[in-house]
C-alpha cells in the first residue's frame, strides 16, 4: 500500500464531504472509500507487525467524524468544521503510525 497516496486520498475525501454542494450520495461514497482505505491500512499494519491498538482507536475516531460528515451520525451536535478538524487530526495520527520513517510527504 502506498501510504502517501492513502493519506492524500483520505484528506481529499474529508474535504469533499464537507463541501455544502456535495450530494448525500457523494458523501456516502466518500465515507465508503475512507472506510475501505482504513481497512487496507489495518491490513498493512498487521503485515508490517505494527501494534494496532492505538491505530484502531484512531481509525474509530476518524470514521465517527466521517459518519457525521456523511449524515450517518449527529456528531453530538458539533459543527461540520469541527468534525473536519478532528477527522484530519485522526488521519494524521493514523498515517504517522503506519508510514515508514524514511518516506517524505
Amino acid at each position: 500500500m502506498n501510504i502517501v497516496k492513502a493519506e492524500n486520498a483520505i484528506y481529499a475525501l474529508i474535504k469533499h464531504m464537507a463541501e455544502p454542494t456535495t450530494s448525500d450520495i457523494e458523501k456516502l461514497q466518500s465515507y465508503s472509500a475512507i472506510r475501505a482505505v482504513c481497512l487496507d491500512i489495518e491490513e498493512h499494519a498487521k503485515i508490517s507487525d505494527i501494534d494496532t491498538s492505538y491505530l484502531d482507536e484512531n481509525i474509530h475516531g476518524l470514521l465517527w467524524s466521517c459518519q457525521t460528515l456523511a449524515g450517518l451520525d449527529d456528531g453530538n451536535n458539533h459543527s461540520v468544521e469541527q468534525h473536519v478538524v478532528w477527522a484530519i487530526g485522526k488521519r494524521d495520527t493514523i498515517i504517522g503510525l503506519v508510514k515508514p520513517k524514511n518516506i517524505q510527504p
